[in-house]
């Protein structure tokens, strides 16, 4: 008897044709792999978690401070690490100084990593010997009553203005607290950015856009910093809390010259054929003396020795506003030794002028092209129009 299609009924597939031996096994693997990937990913102890915070933060603010070390960890030789000598087994202190070394020989391929070296890096070597000055330094030693350096014969500090060095500290503050990774972060990721883009294309690309995108970042993290929770937080914590980070004009300033500091080594120096060029200019003018200017305030050598010596330090300041604090000081000094030989009348141009050049010729400052243009390049254009109290 026929079926007819619609009673036909079709056999039901067998498990071997439902299921072929290629899948199972192969499901069978992954599942195994699973559960081994699993149990090799230990999960980590709130302890471990801690510490690996821990080092985070202290590593960010090391970045901060611009101080090496990188984790936070006292050096050896230091008054911790002898306590901890003489109640630790040898062995024991052997392998914490071995691992000691072995991270200082890790930190030291991130930094060349993070930060390569550029060619103004050797010129500035090549050029001057003396280690840069940054705020930070500045802060410790006027702090401290200490010189700059440990060389006796420098000059004494450059003069600090105690509004910007209380809003520099409190800005430093804010970058190293436990809730400022973000705010830390995004700086650290321009000045990444700037680097790379410095390094690969130092001769292409064009200085005045770099400046651009200094001012619009520092524009940005302003902003950012206006919206965050951590500083309202702060702020509302005390009447007296960043109180003179407060002012918009000195926040500006001073995230001006904690950026510039730490984009110094790729934005210095993009003129080495000008700079040699005005250096060989002023070296060969260098025979000129009070005499050949009309300079008539001779007699006290030790005063323009010590002017000239201040206007040699301008290229080891890193931030443009440093910089710029450095040459008025040079014209402060200027304008007060001419008036003491006037009897107390503030000079003129015909007698400023002169002594200026002659400072110059005599201190031939190091990279003094780059210098200036590094200013008029990275400072903010309002500060550049005028300076409240230059020479007074």
């Amino acid at each position: 008897m026929l079926s007819l299609p619609w009673t036909r009924t079709r056999a039901a597939p067998s498990m071997k044709e439902e299921r072929s031996p290629t899948s199972s096994s192969s499901s069978s693997t992954l599942l195994s792999e699973s559960r081994e990937t699993t149990a090799a990913r230990p999960m980590l102890s709130t302890e471990r978690r801690d510490e690996l915070l821990q080092m985070a933060r202290a590593k960010r603010i090391a970045w901060v401070e611009g101080t090496t070390g990188g984790l936070g960890r006292r050096r050896r030789g230091s008054d911790s690490s002898k306590q901890q000598s003489s109640t630790m087994p040898s062995h024991v202190m052997e392998l914490m100084k071995c691992a000691d070394d072995m991270l200082h020989f890790v930190e030291s391929f991130d930094v060349v990593a993070t930060h390569p070296p550029l060619a103004s890096d050797a010129r500035k070597d090549s050029s001057s010997n003396a280690s840069p000055i940054s705020i930070l330094q500045e802060i410790v030693a006027s702090s401290e009553h200490l010189p700059s350096s440990n060389d006796p014969s420098d000059l004494p500090p450059l003069r600090l203005d105690p509004t910007f060095q209380r809003a520099y500290n409190q800005l430093l503050d804010v970058l190293k607290h436990p809730d400022a990774a973000d705010l830390v972060h995004s700086i650290q990721g321009f000045v990444k950015s700037f680097h790379e883009t410095a390094s690969s294309s130092s001769r292409t690309a064009s200085t005045s856009s770099r400046g651009d995108k200094v001012h619009a970042f520092i524009s940005h993290f302003l902003h950012l910093m206006q919206l965050s929770p951590l500083i309202k937080t702060l702020e509302a914590s005390s009447p007296d809390a960043l109180s003179d980070l407060r002012d918009h004009d000195m926040r500006r300033e001073t995230l001006e010259a904690f950026v510039m500091e730490k984009l110094h080594g790729a934005a210095f120096g993009a003129c080495p054929q000008e700079d040699a060029a005005l250096s060989q200019r002023i070296a060969s003018l260098g025979f000129l003396s009070f005499e050949h200017l009309d300079i008539t305030a001779t007699s006290d050598v030790a005063r323009w020795t010590c002017i000239q010596a201040r206007l040699s330090q301008l290229p080891r300041f890193l931030s443009p506003r440093r910089q710029m604090a450095c040459i008025l000081q040079v014209c402060h000094d200027l304008t007060h030794l001419l008036k003491d030989h006037l009897g107390g009348k503030y000079p003129g141009a015909d007698d400023f002028l002169p002594a200026l050049i002659y400072t110059i010729l005599k201190a031939n400052p190091p990279n003094l092209h780059s210098t200036v243009a590094y200013i008029q390049m990275y400072r903010h254009p309002s500060k550049l129009m005028s300076e409240p109290g230059a020479f007074g």
